[in-house]
């Protein structure tokens, strides 16, 4: 979609509201992607250093562009009106609605590129509902059935109130407690997975750690090749 347009900048929504594991991973398994949006890194858009001029720079380089975008991401950049639909908003489900942040990336992109007379062609895609309604592959059926049957092991075992799940490649019983109880799991943004995305794809970041409302580590910018990705 972005390769068959002039300055095509393909834009796409992944889940992930309140984690980026999602994005992380297919820009890693893609390596067509520019650049990375996640609930865990703060997103700046304006400036020398933002977003979109990064888009911009990235246009010149090669004529286009795919950005990468988990949902719960650039919430800190959306307008007060937004944030407030964040805080307000309730989905069919009875859980917070998080307002759409493609559509406001869409919408930001292609007014900074009007507003500077150059031409802009954003293809926006949300396969959230075909991720979550993708049909099992051989995979995923063997990995159901390991966990089945490690399930009906424990319970022949007599073991109750535990769920069976795999941590580093074994099948263990976890408490149930633990499992409701625990946090979500974030991206680390200084971890082995993220050193990949950042070192094997020689990624340029500007990054805040919004763990605890201070400022994490910042990547400077740098000089990449083309079909490199950067964590925003």
């Amino acid at each position: 979609e972005a390769k068959s347009a002039i300055n095509g900048v393909g834009l796409v929504k992944v889940p992930g509201k309140r984690c980026g594991h999602v994005a992380v991973n297919t820009a890693l398994g893609s390596q067509e992607v520019d650049f990375v949006l996640i609930p865990e890194a703060r997103v700046e858009l304006d400036g020398s250093q933002g977003l979109l001029q990064a888009v911009k720079d990235r246009l010149k380089q090669k004529g286009y562009c795919v950005i990468v975008v988990s949902e719960g991401a650039a919430m800190d950049a959306m307008p007060a009106v937004a944030k407030g639909a964040e805080v307000a908003g309730k989905g069919k489900k009875g859980k917070r609605a998080f307002p759409d942040v493609g559509e406001f990336l869409k919408r930001r992109i292609t007014e900074h590129f009007t507003a500077a007379g150059g031409q802009i062609n954003v293809k926006y895609i949300d396969p959230c509902s075909m991720i979550r309604t993708h049909p099992p592959v051989a995979k995923d059926n063997l990995d159901i059935s390991h966990l089945a049957q490690s399930a009906v092991h424990a319970a022949f075992a007599g073991y109750s109130g535990v769920g069976i799940g795999n941590v580093n490649l074994h099948n263990v019983m976890i408490p149930l407690l633990d499992m409701v109880s625990s946090p979500k799991v974030k991206v680390r943004i200084v971890s082995f997975c993220d050193g990949a995305t950042a070192g094997k794809l020689n990624a340029r970041a500007h990054l805040s750690a919004r763990a605890g409302g201070h400022g994490g580590p910042r990547l400077g910018r740098s000089s990449r090749p083309h079909g490199t990705a950067g964590l925003y």
